[in-house]
């Protein structure tokens, strides 16, 4: 049987996949799930128009890019010139993103909702060439029935709107499954479950009344509504508040509703499970911000910024926190990476006119910009000591003699009697760790053994760990009593030394004498140790991964701009460095240089 006559007989059962289904993501998972099954296709999916980006829908096949820029790749490219593309050789094919290593040529179809393009069928081979003109002719018929007249998804999704309806650029990505978790802690007198996702208005419809007997489905978004909570034999569980909100105008950017009750947990507990046997399943670990995420409600720097607001325990914390969750780090790497979108256009210009010998990129200009540009991620790199102690606590080690009052320290500094105090000398024989929050800033104190010459073969232990220990510290405390010289022990120049002579009239440890001057001293210390040069403070380990790559690519830029390399070198290195940075939003770390290039210039001129 030959491609055509295969297609050709398979067009009847494909159009009948389609008969009586009336949800969007259903059509595009039946016909995803046929023509893999029907052709052996190895990837077959649908990415969705939502603003200027194209998102993942239903697929077969290895897991894939979740979302594409327009004109980027075979999928952007075909969205921006409205056409099928077919791709003998997915390796030739410019800024080509894959949804596999193994994929090797690709066919891309647009779906259009009149004039505009809506979605595109995207297929995957591991063969080359394996599309031709035939492939087209059939799978482009295929989409013009998915579209057409005689079968409209009658939802509010892709495929409803009349072919002569007004052009429209913006469209919901499809919502996934929905899900209910618990959002508050154990204990509180109120309770909220949250729940997201595909009909997520009419699983709570179905164990909610209101006084007025109406539907919360009829009710407007962003909206409370004051009712009861019952099971399926109409048993009261509680009295109820019910947020609603529909997408994309909500934190995930799905149909969500909020449930706030007592904060009882058998209540919490019944109710969820209420939920759940009306169509929703518990969520999983941070997938509410997931969703989030995948929905384009916030870039990936923004979605773990949410986690460390949750966990901040000062001022300090959460400042860090909240800045980078209101696009601190998102904000400057974008300035960042457009500066180097701009001079890798023109370096991409010039290898388009090489032949000519001309050159659009300024070297100088090219130099100040790379070498501004290493000067900024090099301030975020160093700003990561400031973030670490920030949202790790502060190392103070407290060192000193036995019996000098080091533990007595300790306790009074963590208002806590966390170490054992004794009169017997060398009593502390290991390192002990608390943390404690003074003016907004977390220090983490570190009670070490008392050191001295011993024969003790376990004091000794705890003394090479107390030393061990004094090199992590950024603040040292050192302790001493009248009449006894300070420990001789090797200090580095970045740790700052805090002497404290203990028993006198200006300190006592027993007592807490002169320790809000020592707090003084340790918040005014801690002041200086987290000052950068950078406005934003970097705190995340993925990030600084990311950014040591990021440099070491501009650094690599530089050299070859000084070895005077050709224009796609330079480019390569810089594309490099812009896809390290995009790596900590989570955008797609391909090249956005073509289409920078033609939004600049007039490329007859």
């Amino acid at each position: 049987m030959t491609k055509s006559q295969k297609y050709s007989e398979s067009l009847t059962s494909f159009a009948a996949i389609l008969e009586g289904e009336h949800d969007e993501t259903s059509v595009m998972a039946n016909v995803a799930a046929f023509l893999k099954d029907t052709f052996g296709f190895f990837w077959v999916g649908f990415y969705i128009v939502r603003g200027d980006r194209l998102h993942l829908g239903p697929f077969q096949g290895p897991v894939a890019c979740y979302s594409i820029a327009y004109g980027k790749g075979v999928c952007g490219t075909a969205w921006k010139e409205k056409r099928t593309i077919v791709v003998p050789d997915v390796e030739e094919f410019p800024g080509h993103i894959a949804c596999s290593s193994l994929s090797r040529s690709e066919i891309v179809v647009p779906i259009f909702r009149g004039t505009e393009v809506v979605a595109v069928l995207d297929i995957d081979s591991t063969q080359l060439s394996t599309f031709d003109s035939t492939d087209q002719e059939y799978l482009e018929k295929m989409c013009r029935l998915i579209s057409s007249a005689e079968y409209r998804v009658q939802s509010s999704g892709v495929f409803h709107p009349d072919s002569q309806s007004a052009p429209c650029t913006h469209h919901p990505a499809p919502q996934l499954n929905p899900i209910c978790a618990i959002a508050t802690s154990q204990g509180g007198a109120i309770g909220i479950i949250r729940i997201s996702g595909k009909d997520t208005i009419s699983i709570v419809d179905t164990i909610f009344s209101s006084p007025t007997n109406k539907p919360l489905s009829t009710a407007l978004p962003n909206t409370c509504h004051y009712g009861t909570i019952s099971d399926s034999s109409g048993n009261l569980i509680d009295e109820v508040i019910v947020n609603i909100y529909h997408a994309p105008h909500s934190y995930t950017g799905e149909d969500s509703a909020e449930i706030m009750c007592h904060g009882s947990q058998y209540i919490l507990q019944t109710i969820i499970q209420q939920l759940c046997l009306n169509g929703s399943t518990l969520a999983q670990p941070g997938e509410f911000t997931k969703r989030a995420f995948l929905n384009g409600k916030m870039d990936l720097s923004q979605a773990e910024a949410v986690a460390d607001l949750i966990a901040s325990s000062n001022s300090a914390n959460h400042r860090i926190a909240l800045n980078q969750m209101r696009g601190g780090i998102s904000n400057k790497l974008k300035t960042l990476r457009t500066q180097l979108l701009e001079i890798t256009s023109l370096l991409e210009l010039e290898i388009d006119f090489s032949e000519e010998d001309v050159e659009f990129a300024d070297r100088q200009h090219l130099i100040s910009l790379t070498g501004t540009a290493k000067e900024e991620i090099s301030q975020l790199l160093n700003s990561f000591k400031a973030g670490n102690a920030l949202k790790n606590g502060i190392p103070v080690a407290i060192v000193g003699e036995t019996n000098v009052g080091k533990s007595t320290l300790l306790n009074q500094l963590i208002q806590e009697d966390r170490a054992i105090v004794s009169d017997i000398k060398g009593t502390t024989r290991d390192t002990i760790e608390e943390c404690a929050s003074i003016q907004g800033y977390t220090f983490r104190f570190i009670d070490t053994a008392g050191i001295r010459k011993t024969d003790d073969t376990i004091e000794s232990m705890g003394i090479e760990r107390t030393l061990r220990k004094v090199s992590e510290a950024s603040i040292i405390i050192m302790m001493k009593e009248p009449g006894v010289p300070y420990p001789d022990i090797h200090l580095s120049d970045h740790q700052t030394i805090i002497q404290i002579e203990n028993k006198t009239d200006q300190f006592q440890a027993l007592t807490g004498k002169g320790l809000d001057q020592l707090k003084h001293q340790l918040v005014t210390t801690a002041h200086m140790l987290t000052q950068c040069e950078s406005d934003v403070i970097i705190t995340n380990l993925r990030h600084i991964e990311a950014l040591r790559r990021a440099e070491e690519a501009i650094e690599r830029t530089l050299t070859s701009i000084h070895s005077q390399l050709t224009s796609d070198l330079i480019a390569l290195n810089l594309r490099d460095t812009i896809n390290h940075l995009s790596e900590i939003t989570g955008d797609i770390t391909s090249d956005d240089t073509l289409h920078n290039i033609f939004q600049h210039f007039c490329i007859g001129k």
